[in-house]
């Protein structure tokens, strides 16, 4: 959670968080996921290193349940209104109230007036939520038939919910304030290119003979 609001904070800089919001992250809101993802797969990198254990082989353990974790928080996320996305007239498009962080955002960026109701839009938090879905499907279904290498389920997780966050980008209506507009989609690109060369680094490596644990 700590990772999650420095990450916050680097690209929200105009937004106070105290030392004691840091210090006990669990009050109060301001959290950047993928912070908190980078910051935690860090942290089991450190231990599989220090406990001379395959740090890939823990992340395919831990996957599965990440998948359905973070899914589940985005629940949250529809629910309180944050990581909305543009407007919509999409039969599956939802509207949120009056004074939610939705209208004050339209509000702020002029997409309808002060004293005019906010208009549908996409649900971005849904579509996670459905592709967080999928991945899980898919990985699980990966581990039933047997894996390949230890890595295998991590890294495909990796990179498809990379990509998926990268095209979902395109949906959010706030995507493009800050530094959001290329920080994010580097950071979903430089994932995607890093898992994919692990990926086939560890395929080539077994097509030759030698061990992939």
């Amino acid at each position: 959670m700590i990772g999650a609001r420095i990450l916050y904070h680097f690209h929200n800089s105009d937004k106070i968080i105290t030392l004691v919001e840091y210090v006990f992250p669990f009050t109060g809101s301001g959290y950047a996921l993928y912070g908190g993802l980078l910051s935690a797969i860090s942290a089991i990198g450190l231990y599989a290193f220090a406990k001379k254990e395959s740090f890939l082989e823990i992340m395919d353990c831990l996957t599965p349940g990440i998948l359905i974790g973070l899914s589940i928080g985005r629940i949250g996320c529809l629910l309180a209104g944050c990581c909305f996305g543009k407007e919509s007239d999409m039969i599956w498009a939802i509207h949120y109230p009056v004074g939610s962080l939705p209208h004050q955002w339209q509000i702020a960026n002029q997409v309808v007036g002060i004293f005019n109701k906010p208009v549908s839009v996409h649900p971005t938090p849904v579509y996670e939520m459905l592709a967080l879905g999928l991945i899980a499907l898919l990985v699980l279904y990966i581990e039933k038939r047997g894996k390949h290498f230890n890595g295998q389920v991590f890294l495909i997780a990796a990179s498809s919910y990379s990509f998926f966050r990268l095209i979902n980008l395109f949906f959010r209506a706030d995507a493009n304030e800050d530094i959001g507009l290329f920080f994010y989609p580097a950071l979903y690109i430089l994932i995607m290119v890093v898992t994919i060369m692990v990926y086939r680094f560890k395929c080539n490596r077994g097509k030759a003979g030698y061990s992939t644990e």
